[in-house]
């Protein structure tokens, strides 16, 4: 069994991840995640005071992440906007079963708000957003992108196997071609969320 100090915070973090992701989020006690390291349950007090801290932990890290995978390419609010709203869904889809939690809690420290909502109402402001839409405008802006992305993915890993079963059902032409493959229906997936992402941003002025 490796010794409690040859793991840092870090690897606790990534290792309760990976049971949440495997198993969601109502499996990662301090028992399971310890034997998960092969060490006791009782050395996860050393970094962490209980389980609510982890979780606070996790959702840092799911931000880092985000954070991460936003590059700018653009110099606009469109642009800038898009990257934000499609940076949120990538990571979003690599944790699906983490998304229901992420929308309730995803904030800082103490209910801070989180580098990526600072981020998005700056962008907002450099547009141009009076201050008294600002918080409308985010409220849509958020609302689109976890509430499409949840929608998406709550059935994961079954997400694109029912969804195509679902549009084979309806029986319309239009639907015909989307549906004939899991690839051609997760294609269509993203591609339908950046379509909207567009046309809601356009929609607001963006």
């Amino acid at each position: 069994m490796a010794r409690p100090q040859n793991f840092s915070k870090e690897e606790f973090v990534r290792a309760a991840l990976r049971i949440v992701d495997a198993e969601g989020l109502e499996a990662l006690t301090f028992r399971r995640l310890g034997a998960e390291m092969g060490v006791s349950y009782t050395t996860i007090y050393t970094y962490f005071k209980n389980r609510d801290a982890l979780v606070t932990a996790l959702m840092g890290q799911l931000l880092d992440e985000i954070e991460s995978s936003i590059q700018f390419e653009g110099e606009d609010a469109h642009a800038k906007l898009m990257e934000v709203g499609l940076g949120i869904r990538r990571v979003m889809a690599q944790h699906p079963l983490w998304i229901t939690t992420f929308m309730s809690t995803a904030t800082g420290p103490a209910g801070a708000a989180s580098s990526v909502t600072l981020g998005v109402v700056s962008i907002l402001e450099a547009a141009g957003v009076p201050q008294t839409d600002i918080a409308r405008v985010y409220r849509v802006f958020e609302g689109y992108i976890m509430g499409t992305t949840a929608f998406d993915f709550s059935a994961a890993p079954e997400h694109v196997s029912s969804r195509r079963r679902r549009y084979k059902g309806y029986g319309h032409v239009a639907f015909r071609d989307v549906a004939k493959t899991e690839k051609s229906v997760s294609t269509h997936n993203e591609e339908a969320f950046a379509f909207g992402l567009d046309r809601l941003l356009r929609g607001l002025g963006l």
